[in-house]
């Protein structure tokens, strides 16, 4: 095949993923899995955008810089992120964890 057909595909399907904008990475966010006894909330991420954990509704379990307590049983957790990407940025949605 040719390499600029090749080059031209390979765009083409790179195209919605490299193009998205703050919102829309915020909007869909995918949470890595909680194992028990993780201690520090694995971060999601999205390629050209910083994500920030914003906080929790059960600061008590998760704190501003993503220490989970240890807890007797699994409790959901609400989880806010800030996203920047271009220079702007949006606030995702909540995202539930156990």
């Amino acid at each position: 095949m040719n390499k600029n057909i090749l080059l031209m595909m390979a765009a083409f399907a790179a195209g919605p993923l490299a193009g998205q904008d703050a919102r829309q990475i915020a909007d869909s966010l995918s949470i890595p899995e909680i194992k028990a006894g993780t201690r520090q909330l694995p971060m999601p991420s999205a390629s050209g955008a910083q994500i920030k954990l914003l906080g929790a509704d059960y600061e008590e379990l998760v704190n501003s810089k993503g220490k989970i307590a240890p807890v007797i049983s699994d409790t959901p957790v609400n989880l806010s992120f800030k996203v920047t990407k271009g220079g702007k940025e949006a606030i995702s949605k909540d995202y539930e964890i156990i």
